[in-house]
């Protein structure tokens, strides 16, 4: 009978192992990876050029992402619409998303945008209380 037990215990112990090494690891909010080191965030830093096509008008500038300094799933887009405009974005994934927030005097901006690889499109709306206008930059990682 103990040799029994025995060896029903060496079995269940391995087909624990072979389970728990089987399992996917689930990182922390904000992270990614093999490791779950790597903040999702990481994939949109850095400074993005291109065109943008807007409902009145065309530019081509310069976007600026940083990491926000007080949540792991947040950015500040720094240059939005050509001007000195900042707003805050959440990511999801290779995504993120502008909520609705005033970024000048009368002026609010909202959108969403997507990064693949080494190119970025922001999809959003500029409304200064007056006027509204709708635009799409693709930038191309510097």
């Amino acid at each position: 009978m103990k040799k029994l037990f025995k060896t029903f215990a060496a079995v269940a112990l391995i087909g624990s192992i072979s389970f728990l090494s089987s399992c996917d690891k689930v990182c922390d909010e904000g992270y990614e990876g093999d490791d779950c080191k790597t903040q999702i965030r990481a994939k949109f830093l850095g400074a993005w050029q291109g065109p943008e096509t807007c409902t009145v008008g065309s530019d081509n500038y310069t976007l600026t992402i940083a990491a926000s300094s007080t949540d792991v799933l947040k950015i500040t887009l720094t240059n939005v619409y050509g001007s000195s405009f900042v707003a805050t974005a959440t990511v999801s994934g290779s995504s993120f998303t502008v909520a609705n927030q005033n970024v000048g005097a009368t002026v609010n901006v909202q959108g969403s945008g997507s990064v693949n690889g080494n190119a970025l499109t922001f999809t959003y709306t500029i409304n200064d209380g007056t006027n509204s206008n709708s635009c799409t930059f693709n930038g191309t990682k510097l």
